[in-house]
């Protein structure tokens, strides 16, 4: 079995429990569900997508994305952007295309200028406010490989539910490249512990109890205390 292209998702789903991981993307037994939440999002991100490639006006619930997408629109031709932008990222740290054999790591961040006076990006979010700058890091650290010429690069969310930009961080790509690098390492050490193909190796995939196990799509570990008869 081989571990996935990582992604913000995937890391961050190892960082919160191994064994998660482990179901989700090496023995994929977990069945993905989409939602209609999902669909909503996916409708709001590409009414966002067509505003900033083609013009066409927001739905009143998105017109609190306006000033961002003016900002974006009305940049000089020095100050290039793009919107989902789709990159790739080798373990060393060098850029490669999304779809490269070798890719390593892949994001797509929403939208993103940069020059040689800095970068900034956003994330667009359709649920609920829930800030978590790990993932801008992330989408930080892919540009940088693919932009090493930007001295420094600046992020935040946008929640569509609430019509509101969120906190602008100071992002570090090289920080976020080692954290990413140190969750790897541990992936490969519970790939090697799993041994034998026959054997019971989802045990070498340890289980963190935390406070998202009610929410988790491991439905048959012992700690998702949700209630599977809803």
């Amino acid at each position: 079995m081989n571990l996935p292209i990582l992604t913000y998702t995937n890391v961050r789903d190892f960082e919160n429990c191994a064994h998660k991981f482990y179901r989700k993307y090496v023995l994929r037994d977990i069945k993905f569900v989409r939602t209609a939440a999902m669909d909503a999002g996916t409708k709001d991100h590409d009414a966002l997508m067509n505003r900033l490639k083609k013009g066409i006006a927001l739905d009143r619930h998105l017109r609190g994305a306006e000033p961002i997408c003016d900002i974006f629109n009305s940049l000089p031709d020095t100050v290039p952007y793009r919107v989902e932008y789709m990159m790739g990222m080798l373990p060393d740290g060098s850029p490669c295309a999304w779809d490269a054999q070798a890719c390593w790591l892949r994001l797509k961040p929403d939208v993103a200028c940069w020059s040689l006076m800095g970068g900034w990006l956003v994330d667009w979010k359709t649920g609920r406010p829930w800030e978590d700058p790990f993932e801008l890091n992330c989408q930080a650290m892919v540009l940088h490989a693919h932009h090493p010429e930007v001295p420094f690069w600046k992020g935040e969310y946008f929640w569509t539910k609430e019509n509101r930009p969120g906190t602008r961080y100071d992002l570090d790509p090289m920080q976020t490249f080692a954290r990413v690098a140190e969750s790897w390492g541990k992936m490969h050490a519970y790939k090697q512990m799993m041994g034998d193909e026959k054997a019971h190796h989802q045990h070498a995939w340890p289980k963190t109890p935390n406070k998202l196990c009610a929410w988790c799509d491991v439905k048959d570990c012992e700690h998702n205390t949700k209630d599977q008869t809803q």
